[in-house]
């Protein structure tokens, strides 16, 4: 009786299979050689739909000092690039110093080329005590802007996760991924789509924001042990949740955690996918726990690699046309980093670390955050963002919720020139 019940279950759960295979684009033609994430970012969007913008500002009363930190900056920025990240002729000069008080077309003609970048490049403004990154995520993955920051500030970075080493193996998972998808999902049940905002990024609430590790204290009466990341995690999702607050209604969030794979290389050492990246998915209730939080990513972990590799067996078009499924399904994308024993953070360390897609933005919420600790001790400080392209966002509940100051970001070029 038990073997039958198990044998029904595999054969639902093989058909479940089959048909979201099918509704995926798994038995369409390809056209193209993008494998997984990659393709999306080739069929999917626009050439500068790629282009992702990050913005470090630092607290540096001292114009000399800041100067050091960028110079060291850009010098390991340099050999990381020359080692891990070669930068093709098109982005030269991938290092520019930007003059506070030029007009921002100025501005954004001296990156150059921001809709265009090939790979990476970054720029300093000494007089606003910031350096930007732009990088192509056609290009570069995760992975390497994690890696590559982690140099910048001469820091430890964990390590990736080493993708399914076995088909068989990574079916386990997928099928894993469908289960849930099927009953706690609702991905056979699709639920009304949130109203996006028109426009661009440069137009949308855009917010940074920063918090000491130690303010997300364990409440009383918790009774599992919870990890530092997830409580960061349930901190920013219960301001989210403030700030979408009347916005989706009856049905709770539904949640992307980015998780970053070790790339694979190929005979010809080229990486076989660039953006080497799986999903844990969940939903999140507001009014939930950070302990409920833990319990269900534990539970979901083998969605990251399931996700993973159902992804990377589909190629050009099709795994273009994935991608967007995929993207259509999630309200909120959390894309979380943690560098350890940071060295180059110069005396009066980071003040914001805002990081955004600014063209095309394919999530109605999309929040990062990046957790850092200095070499020589003192806090460890969680520095995010968050970008909204939803009707109806809140930023004044989103601050209140979060219990931490934010700030509107700016970016360095008006609207004229952002049209160039």
């Amino acid at each position: 009786m038990i073997l039958n019940i198990v044998a029904l279950l595999l054969v639902v759960f093989a058909l479940l299979g089959l048909w979201l295979c099918y509704q995926l684009g798994g038995f369409k033609r390809s056209r193209g050689k993008a494998r997984g994430d990659d393709g999306f970012y080739a069929h999917s969007l626009p050439p500068e739909g790629a282009v992702f913008w990050v913005r470090f500002q630092y607290d540096c009363n001292d114009e000399s000092e800041f100067k050091r930190l960028v110079a060291r900056m850009q010098d390991l920025f340099g050999t990381f690039c020359e080692k891990h990240l070669p930068i093709p002729e098109a982005d030269a000069p991938f290092f520019t110093e930007l003059t506070t008080g030029k007009t921002p077309s100025a501005t954004y003609a001296a990156w150059p080329q921001l809709r265009s970048v090939r790979r990476v490049c970054i720029r300093s403004d000494i007089g606003a005590r910031c350096w930007y990154m732009s990088f192509n995520h056609a290009t570069c993955g995760g992975g390497d802007f994690l890696r590559a920051g982690g140099a910048i500030v001469e820091g430890e970075v964990h390590d990736l996760i080493e993708p399914p080493r076995s088909n068989v193996f990574g079916l386990l998972c997928c099928l894993e991924w469908f289960r849930w998808m099927a009953f706690s999902g609702n991905i056979l049940r699709p639920l009304p789509p949130v109203e996006r905002l028109p426009g661009g990024p440069i137009e949308w609430p855009r917010l940074c924001f920063n918090f000491p590790v130690a303010s997300c204290a364990k409440p009383d009466g918790e009774k599992i042990k919870v990890s530092t990341r997830v409580r960061v995690a349930h901190r920013m999702l219960e301001a989210i949740a403030a700030g979408l607050n009347g916005v989706i209604v009856g049905r709770p969030l539904r949640v992307w955690f980015a998780v970053g794979f070790r790339k694979q290389v190929g005979a010809d050492g080229e990486a076989e996918v660039v953006n080497s990246v799986g999903v844990i998915m969940c939903v999140y209730t507001p009014g939930s726990t950070a302990a409920e939080l833990e319990t269900q990513l534990r539970r979901n972990k083998m969605h990251a690699l399931g996700s993973y590799w159902l992804r990377t067996q589909f190629t050009g078009e099709v795994a273009g046309q994935q991608g967007a499924r995929g993207r259509a399904w999630v309200d909120v994308v959390l894309s979380m980093a943690s560098v350890r024993s940071c060295k180059n953070l110069g005396a009066g360390g980071l003040r914001s670390v805002f990081a955004t897609p600014p063209f095309v933005q394919s999530y109605p919420i999309y929040c990062t955050s990046l957790t850092l600790d200095a070499a020589g001790g003192g806090e460890t400080i969680v520095y995010g963002g968050v970008t909204a392209s939803v009707k109806g966002f809140d930023p004044s509940a989103f601050g209140g919720a979060l219990q931490a100051p934010t700030e509107p970001v700016v970016f360095p070029w008006q609207d004229a020139a952002w049209q160039q």
